[in-house]
């Protein structure tokens, strides 16, 4: 067991040596030079490239195809694109002052139309070349994500994830993106190079202290 650990934690070394020599261009742009022939990165990241290194891209779900999900097994996870954790939610605050106002403005922005023209209007405004689509993603609507957006990303059409693939992340805690980046990430680099179980922090002692240090 100690000789497969040595020989993990060389590998980690080997390959943060090469990514320090090697990476210092983006990953597409590595992808385009021909050093590597796949990286991964979210819709967000993809669709936000110049149109130049875009176009000389190809892109895929990680997910099966429509016969595999007609035969998935008992596990509904199976084949399945992950969503991002980070999926933008939209709600009217029950204890709102203007409720009146904010359900009109739902009702407006809710209508294929006019997120049809959020889209124009942050096409030629330059807008799209930092976020992509509706609020960083794909629209909530149906049609919009189906119809709508291959007219501005044209790569999309025959790439258009379908609906059956999607799956939603579990229910996350509130703080869970500090939780995530301060305690969680770390403690697996961590894990991952120590070859003493015993002597890093235990998981849930870390969750602990930070959580009584970040109450609000």
């Amino acid at each position: 067991i100690q000789s497969w650990i040595k020989e993990a934690n060389t590998g980690i070394q080997q390959v943060e040596d090469f990514s320090f020599k090697y990476f210092f261009d983006p990953p597409a742009q590595q992808a385009i030079s021909g050093r590597i022939l796949f990286a991964y990165m979210d819709s967000s990241q993809l669709f936000t490239l110049a149109e130049e290194r875009r176009s000389a891209l190809d892109f895929r779900w990680i997910a099966g195809t429509p016969a595999e999900a007609a035969n998935r097994s008992s596990s509904p996870e199976e084949n399945t694109i992950p969503l991002s954790e980070d999926t933008v939610f939209y709600g009217i605050c029950k204890k709102g002052k203007a409720k009146k106002a904010a359900a009109a403005f739902t009702q407006w922005f809710f209508r294929q139309e006019n997120q049809r023209l959020l889209l124009e209007s942050a096409r030629n405004k330059g807008m799209n070349e930092t976020s992509f689509g509706i609020a960083g993603g794909f629209s909530a609507i149906r049609g919009v994500t189906e119809q709508v957006f291959p007219r501005f990303y044209p790569s999309l059409l025959g790439h258009m994830p379908q609906e059956e693939f999607l799956s939603p992340p579990n229910v996350l805690p509130r703080n869970w993106t500090a939780l995530k980046d301060q305690v969680i990430l770390p403690f697996l680099h961590e894990r991952i190079r120590s070859n003493e179980k015993n002597a890093i922090i235990p998981l849930e002692r870390r969750i602990s202290d930070w959580s009584r240090l970040n109450r609000e």
